[in-house]
């Protein structure tokens, strides 16, 4: 039950600013969704993905970037705000064009926030820092996990790889973050490993 969750959260001092969700929740079955938002104390309601079927082409990203307007705004009715998290594929040129670019082209600033995932953006061999800059502050969320480089882009605990926090973080505010999310899709030891990426994190100075 989602109250006897946010309990536990509460009795262990833990917060959720924000939750993944899909297109057909936010279309279909917002008031629900906004609810359970509220009842776990959570700001944003996140798009962790877009299908294969569904982005095909740049026209897809288009029409994509209005549905993002359409659930951003109806995110703002309920007192939430309505961001997408993206993965390598935004970042790989379709058409001559990368699709993240045209998300944010066609995205209304006022109804969209995007969560960056900083492992799969430097996975694709793109610079965090320049989307920082071209984009400043479209970015209020971040997933932070670290990466160990090419060929194979392992997954690693933060500070165990090749991305330079140090020059991301100083960064923060042109970007807009105002949470960063500890993540790693397959540790070998979660507690170990988020206990890793925490060290590393609360003795990070920038």
């Amino acid at each position: 039950d989602i109250k006897d969750f946010r309990k536990m959260l509460d009795d262990n001092k833990l917060k959720a600013p924000s939750l993944h969700t899909d297109l057909d929740t936010l279309a279909n079955n917002m008031g629900a969704l906004a609810e359970g938002a509220h009842t776990m104390g959570s700001k944003y309601v996140v798009l962790p993905a877009i299908p294969d079927d569904k982005r095909k082409t740049l026209d897809d990203y288009k029409r994509k970037a209005e549905e993002f307007n359409a659930a951003g705004a109806i995110c703002r009715k309920h007192g939430i705000r309505f961001a997408y998290h993206n993965h390598g594929y935004t970042f790989t040129k379709q058409e001559g064009q990368y699709p993240i670019d045209i998300l944010m082209k066609y995205s209304d600033p006022a109804l969209v926030d995007f969560e960056m995932d900083l492992y799969w953006i430097t996975n694709a061999g793109q610079d965090p820092l320049a989307y920082f800059k071209k984009y400043p502050g479209r970015f209020r969320l971040a997933h932070v996990k670290d990466s160990g480089g090419a060929p194979q882009h392992e997954m690693r605990d933060v500070g165990a790889g090749v991305i330079n926090w140090t020059a991301i973080f100083r960064e923060s505010k042109q970007a807009g973050f105002q949470h960063f999310i500890v993540e790693h899709d397959q540790p070998k030891d979660v507690f170990a490993s988020i206990s890793a990426s925490y060290r590393y994190l609360s003795t990070l100075e920038f």
